[in-house]
This record gives structure tokens, C-alpha cells and sequence, in this order.
């Protein structure tokens, strides 16, 4: 398995678990996972520019400043559950 498929599999997989939870819940928790999520890309773009890391494999053009299957990702929805 290539590190692209890996990175769509963190991507979208978590996001499947959200059948478990039922709809008040979404509604409670998701605001959030979207404002954890805009934080987690504000550091991105903080790290990108003061080169704390770099990005080597990404799955959006603009994947070389935000690693994107992590942050809307696994990070989201482990922050949802």
C-alpha cells in the first residue's frame, strides 16, 4: 500500500465512525471539531513558516504547509470522540 492510499485511509476511515454517534451528539460536539481543526491549521501555517517540519508526501496542492489527512482527519474526529 502506497503512502498517498495511507493518507486518504487517515483522511476519510475516522469520519466513517461518526454512524456510531447519533444526531444531538453530532450537533453538540461538532463546532468544536471544526474550531479544533482551524487551530490545528493555524499552527500548520505557523510551523510552515518558521520551517519547524516539513512535508514530504500530501494529497492536496496545498499539502507542502498542512498535513491535511491529520488535521481534518484522525485529529478531528479524535477530538469528536
Amino acid at each position: 500500500m502506497g503512502i498517498q492510499m495511507l493518507l486518504y485511509l487517515l483522511l476519510f476511515l475516522p469520519w466513517i465512525t461518526l454512524g456510531l454517534a447519533n444526531k444531538q451528539t453530532i450537533k453538540r460536539y461538532m463546532p468544536v471539531t471544526i474550531f479544533s481543526s482551524f487551530l490545528m491549521t493555524i499552527l500548520f501555517q505557523v510551523a510552515y513558516q518558521y520551517d519547524w517540519w516539513t512535508i514530504h508526501k500530501y494529497i492536496v496542492p496545498w499539502g507542502y504547509m498542512i498535513d491535511v489527512s491529520f488535521a481534518y482527519g484522525i485529529f478531528a474526529v479524535g477530538t469528536f470522540w
